[in-house]
């Protein structure tokens, strides 16, 4: 598979046997965690797997972060974990934003000269209540509070060079769920459209 965007190194070890087959996740570059295992893959995640290798299918910016965040989040890097599920969330927003301007006959070139002016954070309080009908992922509010806090935490991280104390592990598992729902739903909901 190709990674659409740079980013830390990451890389799958797959080894047939006899009758079994095991897959795992390998990061390198970090330190202390560099060549170690992530985790083992479930029968979804080896069908997945088998053909993104298959076809050279482009891995999302959005799938790519979220399993960085895992990863990171799983060896304690929590800044890290945080970090990637902001992109995670940032990303797909901006996609389905830009995909809904289109669709509104904004032109590329317009949408191209104001890119930096959208925030994430308006993307995620605002703009994605103009693009769906959000009351329809259950617990709406509660999620889109949930990466509220995580942007709060990248913005202590990012802007004041400083690791959240506050950020527990437990909470950002729990954010790193919730972003998993709403970025599930983004992706259906825009399914459902193009159909």
């Amino acid at each position: 598979p190709k990674l659409s965007t740079s980013s830390f190194p990451l890389f799958w070890l797959a080894v047939k046997g006899c009758e079994q087959r095991r897959i795992q996740q390998f990061v390198g570059d970090l330190g202390q965690s560099a060549f170690k295992e992530t985790f083992s893959l479930e029968e979804v995640q080896i069908q997945k797997l088998s053909s993104l290798l298959k076809n050279e299918m482009i891995i999302s910016v959005s799938e790519s972060a979220l399993s960085l965040a895992e990863t990171f989040l799983h060896y304690g890097y929590i800044d890290l974990a945080i970090l990637q599920i902001c992109i995670a969330c940032e990303s797909i927003l901006a996609k389905e934003y830009e995909a809904f301007l289109l669709s509104r006959h904004v032109t590329k070139s317009k949408i191209d000269d104001n890119r930096k002016a959208i925030t994430f954070s308006q993307l995620l309080n605002m703009h994605v209540f103009s693009m769906r009908d959000i009351t329809e992922l259950p617990n709406y509010a509660t999620i889109i509070g949930d990466i509220n806090r995580a942007r709060d935490l990248r913005n202590t991280i990012v802007h004041e060079g400083v690791i959240p104390v506050t950020a527990t592990k437990n909470e950002i598992l729990r954010i790193l769920s919730s972003a998993k729902i709403f970025i599930e739903y983004l992706e259906k909901s825009s399914r459902q459209a193009e159909s």
